[in-house]
């Protein structure tokens, strides 16, 4: 049996590009350097310390340690945090949303 693949290409807006990069650099223990995020579409609309600022919750991560943000090496979750990666991210891409949504 033989069959072939049909492949769709769709452009993504510097939103999604945006949210995609943030979801996937937060899954690592590297997390999303200031430089990487400034070279992005979506780096001169609002900064890391912005996505963190504009909501409690993040700011609440913060302050527990489940997410880091510093000048030298940006944004990323800390060992304990990456575990709840899936809690995390979400909140972050609000932000970003409400962010490009103006």
């Amino acid at each position: 049996m033989t069959g072939h693949g049909t492949r769709r290409i769709e452009e993504l807006s510097p939103t999604d590009v945006g949210s995609e990069l943030l979801a996937t650099a937060l899954r690592t223990s590297d997390g999303l350097t200031h430089e990487l995020w400034g070279d992005s579409a979506l780096g001169s609309k609002c900064s890391l310390g912005d996505l963190v600022n504009c909501s409690h919750s993040c700011e609440d991560f913060i302050a527990s340690g489940v997410l880091v943000l510093n000048n030298r090496d940006g944004l990323r979750l800390s060992s304990d945090g990456l575990k709840l990666a899936d809690h995390v991210i979400p909140f972050l891409l609000a932000n970003l949303f409400e962010h490009t949504r103006n």
